[in-house]
């Protein structure tokens, strides 16, 4: 069996420990409860310097404070004189002597429990907060004898651990100073001295009335020998007899997600034991999570009708609708009683559907909606999808029309166009004389050929004129045609125009009518290009 160890307390000078108490209170009990007095421990050498220091005081060590609730699972003993004879009586058991197992004997538990019993407190049996090293050094035993005794005592259920005990931290260590003046390292494990419930009933027997005769005493014994039980009661049968044996069906196993629920409920709820030293499957209490599992199937509480969250909120709407305000934790007699005791007035106040129920049907009517409109959505596409090819279709013919034939397009300034005509001017009569100063039928003609020249440039005609011959010419790079207009003699009364048409091109109507303008003034078309016809 492995020894669970006690935290030591290093000793310095001036220095309270842990494990020091006081003679008085170490005075112990026999079992008649007659206080006889224990010889002391030798005393070392430094305590003997520190007795004899006029500056040394004596002082009690601190102790770690049990958390709220701590006691309330932990019944209180009747009275110190019942629950030493309880000890005495446990020990000559079957089950004490399994435990111990020769490696104590039942004195020296007897002496331990003596101990804790000058140190608990007289009306409940708690408040034992000695350590092991100290217990041994007024008794004399070593420390592993000690914690022995004191691990045989809580297997036998009349002694409970606490708080365990530990280092202290920074903040616990100047608690401690504060309290005793000394330094303190670490505190010992706070215990509770504790008599079962069915054990307790040799202290609250009814004494008989005066004058009775009654002979039996009233106090039954705590426990029967298997022995005496069958002495009492018949004989021992025979080796042929049968005994008739009950057989149990084992019920149909829990599934997983019910076993990973109830553990999530009681991890949220406070139903946990808390303790890593518990065997598995332990709630708070030693209950087994198969009675958590009870009462959530009693209560139709599923991982399918709850979450943790929703389970909450309808717990707290009900405690809230019956005006009731939930209590703490530690002010619970009974966590696992009163969780069920909330189930039941969640299902009082809503016995209908639950939060989870709703939020899945909504959200499954929604995703319904969804698809739904999806579906209309598709086959009104799908309605539409010959006016989609038509419309692409005509919007494809558009753009190849817009890309062969493209829009008219003037020059964006007004400037630009100024330039244009001013460059055509200076080509057709030169810059020898300015245009008001030729003749009126030169300026006529250069006025046509300038409307002309803005008609082609709307039509995307470049111009590419040659100043020094004096010819205005416009051309156009997709279809490869050019017209060529020359002025001859612009500076004399005759003047006449020379115009050089494409061939095999199709002018448009307002252009051709302009050329034809210019026709009524007696010009010339040269012999290798084709003549305008009318």
């Amino acid at each position: 069996m492995r020894v669970r160890a006690e935290p030591k307390v290093s000793t310095h000078r001036n220095v309270t420990h842990a494990r020091n108490f006081d003679t008085n209170s170490a005075s112990i009990f026999d079992p008649q409860c007659k206080r006889i007095s224990t010889p002391d421990a030798p005393p070392d050498d430094r305590s003997q310097r520190r007795e004899q220091s006029p500056n040394s005081s004596k002082t009690t060590s601190w102790s770690l404070t049990p958390p709220d609730g701590a006691y309330a699972a932990v019944p209180a003993w009747s009275s110190a004189r019942a629950w030493l004879a309880l000890v005495a009586h446990s020990l000559t058991s079957d089950r004490a002597t399994k435990l111990r197992e020769k490696r104590i004997s039942v004195g020296s538990v007897m002496l331990v429990a003596r101990a804790d019993m000058a140190t608990a407190d007289v009306r409940t049996g708690r408040g034992v907060s000695t350590s092991h090293q100290t217990v041994a050094q007024r008794l004399g035993m070593s420390r592993r004898t000690v914690g022995e005794a004191r691990r045989l005592l809580e297997k036998l259920g009349l002694a409970t651990t606490i708080v365990m005990g530990r280092h202290l931290s920074p903040a616990e260590r100047s608690q401690a100073r504060q309290a005793h003046g000394g330094y303190q390292e670490a505190a010992p494990s706070v215990r509770a001295l504790t008599m079962p419930r069915h054990r307790r009933s040799v202290d609250t027997c009814h004494l008989p009335r005066r004058g009775s005769d009654l002979k039996k005493s009233p106090v039954e014994k705590l426990l029967t020998t298997r022995a005496e039980a069958r002495r009492k009661t018949s004989a021992r049968p025979g080796p042929n007899t049968q005994r008739a044996r009950r057989i149990i069906s084992p019920g149909s196993p829990r599934s997983i997600d019910i076993q990973r629920f109830a553990w999530a409920v009681a991890r949220n709820y406070g139903l946990d034991s808390g303790s890593s030293t518990t065997r598995i499957g332990a709630l708070h209490g030693g209950r087994h999570i198969g009675q958590l599992c009870n009462i959530l199937e009693r209560y139709n509480v599923t991982p399918e009708r709850y979450t943790l969250a929703t389970l909450r909120i309808e717990i707290d709407e009900a405690l809230a609708a019956s005006h009731i305000r939930p209590l703490e934790n530690g002010q619970k007699r009974d966590r696992i009683a009163y969780f069920a005791w909330m189930l039941g007035m969640m299902r009082t106040n809503n016995p209908g559907e639950t939060r989870l129920e709703r939020q899945m049907r909504d959200h499954t009517h929604r995703m319904r909606q969804r698809r739904d409109h999806f579906a209309a959505t598709r086959a009104a596409a799908e309605q539409q999808q010959p006016t989609a090819n038509t419309c692409q279709t005509g919007r494809h013919a558009i753009t190849e029309d817009l890309r062969h034939h493209p829009p008219l397009q003037r020059a964006r300034k007004a400037s630009d166009r100024g330039m244009a005509a001013k460059a055509l001017v200076l080509t057709l009569i030169g810059t020898s004389q300015p245009l008001y100063a030729a003749p009126a039928r030169t300026q006529q003609l250069v006025g046509a050929i300038s409307t002309l020249g803005r008609m082609l440039a709307d039509q995307r005609w470049h111009s590419s004129h040659d100043a020094m011959a004096r010819v205005a010419r416009w051309s156009r790079p997709d279809t490869g045609g050019e017209i060529a207009i020359k002025i001859r003699d612009p500076y004399s009364d005759v003047a006449q125009v020379i115009v050089q048409l494409p061939r095999l091109i199709q002018l448009p109507p307002d252009i051709e009518e302009q050329i034809c303008f210019l026709q009524q003034t007696q010009w010339q078309v040269s012999a290798d290009q084709k003549p305008l016809e009318r």
